[in-house]
């Protein structure tokens, strides 16, 4: 009997260590965690799998600057993914953020999205609009800092 015990309570202490590293919270999923997966999702064109991230991480409340970019991100993934709510997706944020540097990006896709909807008078309108030769340097220059 005491065998029994003995092995019961050394069973208890070497599983002990193992069972509480298996517990996991709410800060393994942090916000900066959320973000960086997004981000790196987004740059690797992977725009499907970014999707998950970006909008756990808005719901966390992070602070305006991130939640700008992770924004920018998932517009910028609607596009990239024909979602049909694309062009509404993008005018919101641009009353949202009427100041982004990201402004002359969201104009273009806004109008490529004209252009292949047929609407070929708003599609001109916002490409005229765009100064597109500063669509690479900008996108460059905000390379979604964390």
């Amino acid at each position: 009997m005491k065998k029994e015990i003995i092995r019961l309570i050394c069973a208890a202490i070497c599983s002990a260590p193992i069972i509480g590293l298996a517990q996991t919270g709410d800060k393994f999923t942090s916000t900066d965690n959320l973000y960086k997966e997004g981000k790196e999702l987004f740059l690797e064109k992977n725009y499907a799998a970014a999707l998950p991230a970006l909008k756990a991480f808005i719901k966390q409340k992070p602070t305006a600057s991130l939640l700008q970019d992770a924004e920018y991100m998932l517009v910028s993934s609607a596009y990239e993914l024909n979602d049909k709510n694309r062009i509404e997706l993008l005018r919101k944020y641009l009353d949202r953020y009427p100041d982004t540097p990201y402004a002359n990006r969201i104009y273009s896709l806004l109008a490529s999205c004209y252009f292949y909807e047929g609407k070929y008078n708003e599609a001109m309108a916002l490409f005229n609009s765009t100064d597109l030769d500063l669509l690479g340097r900008i996108e460059e220059r905000h390379r979604f800092i964390v």
